[in-house]
């Protein structure tokens, strides 16, 4: 859910496994009726990768004025067919309230204050009514006596509520944006976006956060950069009064340290999430980056591309959400080629989770006898590679992706020119780009840096391994940057006329690298903060 001075804005969708193709949906402010036609955003349900059917989805839009004379919300399914059984009156559906975006839960007592109006959560709607301070006092007192009465987690989300609001009057002075990347590697768009935002005379506080313990931490220290320690109760307290969250990962309530208790502080989360995602949007990524998601207000992409697939109606956004500024940490790109050689692929969820805020995944003990193991541990251990790195003066890094990391140990390389490295223990990825000559990948995101630098890319297409995503309007063998292989052999023999050839990209990669990229300079962190500030001033009217 969210609000704008003018409207309260209700998106979801309706899980029903029956009669969802003969449902029509109603929003029931009060005694005026809302048709909420299916939005189109992703909602497809399966069985062991299989579509059984795609799950209506809407969003309505109420507007203040009807929702000021309302006491009740209600979403109401109809049947086109009418039978005896179901009334033209229709039901009122049972509500759900399980993403932080929700602002509302299922938690008894539990209220948001939108525009002007005070809403509650109820089974099958949402009570109304007025938001006046005794009103916003009772309802606290409410929800404090149940969190009370609970577990230790409910005790303890009282008490912090409680900080929340002795210190309110002191935030309500101050300005936070939020930045973040994976808090135990650092180094990614938000670090950079961070830097420049840093650096800006506005008045605004600007916090990056990292695990205190964590090696990103040692080296902010020792450049004297301060950062915001992970799950420190200054933490808490800034994201709850924060306006703006830069994210390279989404959800950013359980990345800044309310994991396991964000039900009960929906309706103070105020901030607006920009999005500078760790990787491109080129594939179809609907299921997981889709608006509905974690009402992503602002996506920032670095290529016409991205925009033709956010804008499908798969994605639920709006054009103006979707901003070509281009990645902050390609700011940071330099090439400095030192005649090494990147093998950098993406990763398979059905091989391993993704890494969580805190810590790295554990090892998955099958992950040997998988293909996807199979496939690179051949690549780093071919006889004719070794030759070719030895005969032309190269070396090769594996860097594992950060969800395989845990598997670091698994692969070994018969010779002494192949190094194999987790992120956690590499030099960092600016420096492994931009003194890397070649970068051999699968889908990994990280090509269009190196792209970005005008080098040469390989793609590793193995049959056995297909990607765990639907290909999007970027076709590697059109608009890729470099050849595509099927199979190893052919890969090392595309691999050793590189080495031969020095390495350099060919013209007719380099006019596909100036037709992608939207900008190709060193204003993207600018941009960014830019467009934060505009978001801003659009919600203030």
């Amino acid at each position: 859910m969210d609000s704008t001075r003018d409207e309260l804005i209700v998106s979801g969708l309706v899980q029903s496994l029956y009669l969802t193709d003969r449902l029509a949906l109603t929003a029931r402010v009060g005694g005026t009726d809302l048709p909420l036609p299916d939005s189109g955003v992703y909602s497809e349900f399966s069985v062991f990768g299989e579509l059984q059917r795609r799950q209506p989805t809407f969003t309505a839009r109420i507007p203040r004025s009807l929702l000021a004379a309302a006491d009740r919300i209600e979403f109401v399914a109809t049947f086109t067919e009418k039978t005896a059984a179901h009334a033209s009156t229709g039901v009122p559906l049972r509500l759900n309230f399980r993403r932080p975006s929700a602002k509302l839960s299922d938690v008894p007592g539990s209220y948001w204050i939108a525009c002007g109006r005070l809403l509650r959560a109820q089974p099958s709607g949402i009570a109304v009514g007025p938001a006046g301070a005794l009103q916003r006092l009772k309802a606290e007192l409410r929800l404090q006596r149940r969190l009370l009465g609970g577990e230790r987690v409910e005790r303890s989300a009282a008490l912090l509520r409680l900080v929340y609001f002795a210190t309110r009057p002191w935030y309500r002075f101050k300005r936070d944006w939020i930045y973040y990347d994976r808090i135990i590697l650092a180094g990614d768009n938000a670090e950079y976006a961070y830097d420049y935002a840093a650096a800006q005379r506005d008045g605004i506080r600007k916090n990056y956060v990292l695990a205190a313990d964590s090696a990103p931490a040692t080296r902010f220290r020792e450049q004297g950069k301060p950062f915001l320690p992970h799950k420190t109760l200054t933490h808490r307290l800034r994201f709850l009064n924060a306006e703006l969250v830069f994210a390279t990962h989404l959800k950013p309530a359980t990345r800044n340290a309310f994991s396991w208790n964000e039900q009960f502080f929906r309706d103070l989360f105020g901030y607006r999430v920009v999005y500078i995602n760790h990787g491109l949007v080129l594939d179809d990524l609907s299921y997981s980056l889709n608006k509905h998601a974690e009402n992503q207000s602002r996506m920032c992409v670095v290529s016409h591309f991205e925009t033709e697939t956010l804008s499908d109606p798969s994605y639920g956004f709006a054009r103006d959400e979707i901003i070509e500024t281009g990645f902050a940490r390609y700011d940071g790109l330099e090439s400095r080629p030192t005649r090494d050689l990147l093998l950098a692929p993406t990763w398979r969820y059905y091989l391993n989770r993704p890494q969580d805020a805190d810590r790295l995944q554990g090892h998955n003990e099958e992950f040997t006898e998988s293909d996807y193991f199979k496939v690179y541990n051949g690549v780093i251990n071919n006889p004719r590679l070794h030759r070719g790195l030895e005969e032309h003066g190269y070396t090769l890094t594996y860097l594992l992706h950060p969800n395989t990391s845990s598997h670091v140990d698994d692969y070994r390389s018969s010779s002494d020119r192949v190094r194999i490295l987790a992120p956690q223990n590499s030099p960092g990825y600016e420096r492994m780009l931009s003194e890397s000559d070649l970068m051999i990948t699968d889908y990994s995101g990280v090509q269009f840096d190196f792209a970005y630098m005008t080098k040469p890319v390989l793609y590793y297409h193995h049959p056995s391994i297909p990607p765990h995503y639907r290909r999007g309007a970027f076709s590697y063998e059109e608009h890729g940057f470099g050849e595509v292989a099927t199979d190893e052999e052919t890969l090392v023999d595309t691999l050793l006329d590189y080495l031969a050839q020095e390495c350099r990209m060919p013209e007719a990669y380099r006019a596909r690298v100036d037709a992608f990229f939207t900008h190709r300079d060193r204003d993207n962190s600018k941009r960014i903060y830019e467009a934060g500030h505009a978001l801003l001033r659009e919600r203030s009217g």
